[in-house]
């Protein structure tokens, strides 16, 4: 699920055992080592504050974008929520299709 400050991926771990993981990345396009560390602290911060919002048995990827370290923290945790909502709905649909 891509947005303007964020680019969320997820699949289902059914190896897990109600587990869900979380990973982080920011890659050398969005500027220095400083730049790509506050961008992924900004991600940790919206993920340990929405922890209710994971499904179980899935493993997540947070990805910055060029955005992500300056833009205002509600901008950023609003695409967050919004990208999350519709991934997990996404992930719901083709669950109950198998």
């Amino acid at each position: 699920m891509v947005t303007s400050t964020i680019i969320l991926t997820a699949a289902q771990n059914f190896c897990a055992d109600n587990e869900t993981q979380v990973g982080f990345t920011a890659t050398k396009k969005i500027g220095k080592a400083t730049v790509r560390n506050r961008a992924k602290r900004r991600l940790r911060a919206l993920t340990r504050t929405n922890l209710g919002s994971f499904l179980p048995q899935t493993d997540y990827v947070l990805i910055a974008r060029f955005n992500t370290a300056e833009c205002e923290y509600n901008k950023l945790e609003d695409d967050f929520k919004f990208g999350l909502k519709k991934l997990n709905k996404l992930l719901e649909e083709n669950d109950g299709k198998k």
